[in-house]
Parts: C-alpha cells; structure tokens; sequence
C-alpha cells in the first residue's frame, strides 16, 4: 500500500537577511536583574533592526541596496560578504522563525520584515528579512546533485588511498 508519493519537487527560495545579534556577554545569567536586562538589550535590538530597515526603505530600497548593508551591518559571517543571501533554501533548513517567514503564504519578491530569533545553539537577535525570489533549481535536482559530487569524490578518494599502507608506529623516532 502506497502511503504518499514524493517527488522532492519542494519550491526552493532565496533570502538575503542582517543579523543583529544580541551581545549578553555583559550580563550576569544569575542576577536577579538578568530578564530586565536582557529586555532592554532585546528591545535596543530591535529600535536598531527598524531603524535600519527603515533606513534602506528611504533609499534605494533594492535587492543590491539591501545586499549592501547586509555586508557593512550583520552579524551573520556565513553571508556578510555575499550580500545577506542564501540560495536555494527548502523548508526546514533554516531555524523556525527564520523558515517561517520566507515560506509564509503569499510572499512576494521584495517583502521585508523583522523576526527574532532566540533558540538554542542560534545566535539570538533580531534579523532584518528580504525575500530575494524563488530557487532556480528544485530540490531534487540539488539531492541528485550532491549524490554525484559525494559519489566522485569516494571514488576519487578511494583511487587515491587504494596503493596507500599505514603502518602504526610508537616512539618519538618516527616523527618527522
């Protein structure tokens, strides 16, 4: 009995974004002055996300304009030198607030908005949105893609180590 069928046909997106992380490094997680503390650093985070959202509507306000201050203003160092973007995004990859804003229904190129992350092993901020448009390639075309790249390189792998020994020695005198 079939249960489902699934293509991986799943609609890819792109998504430039800035990352202003809260810095909590000066609190004292133990303080009984910790919460309101950390209020007031999340909500200067958040005056600074808008500003400068703001700030970029006032301009240019484009994919390039946006890119732009993605790379002098967020935290984020996996795409403050790409422009805030990333590629070719399916459901699920990114953290929930952050998935739940690019594939809300509805979205269209050039929507904006401001979401805040804060869950475990994330920075926690607040993260200025651009959705850039939809993926060129579908996400099975990227499965088979990564297949054929790992499948190369165990073959590479295994042709270049296939001649190879190792011998396992102990003592000082083999090093070097």
């Amino acid at each position: 009995v079939m249960v489902e069928r699934n293509d991986n046909n799943m609609e890819m997106v792109n998504v430039r974004h800035i990352l202003l992380k809260v810095d909590t490094s000066s609190l004292d997680s133990k303080s009984e002055k910790y919460d309101e503390l950390l209020k007031v650093l999340v909500d200067t985070s958040a005056s600074d996300a808008q500003a400068l959202l703001d700030e970029w509507k006032s301009g240019e306000a484009t994919a390039e304009s946006f890119g732009k201050m993605a790379n002098e203003k967020s935290a984020d160092t996996g795409s403050n030198t790409n422009g805030g973007l990333y590629t070719n995004v399916g459901k699920g990859q990114m953290v929930d607030q952050f998935n739940d804003w690019i594939f809300a229904e509805g979205r269209q190129v050039g929507d904006t908005g401001i979401i805040f992350v804060n869950e475990e092993g994330y920075y926690t901020g607040h993260h200025i949105m651009y959705f850039d448009g939809w993926g060129e390639t579908p996400y099975w075309q990227i499965e088979v893609d990564n297949a054929m790249r790992s499948e190369d390189y165990s073959e590479w792998y295994t042709d270049l180590t296939s001649d190879m020994t190792a011998e396992e020695l102990s003592g000082m005198k083999y090093v070097g």
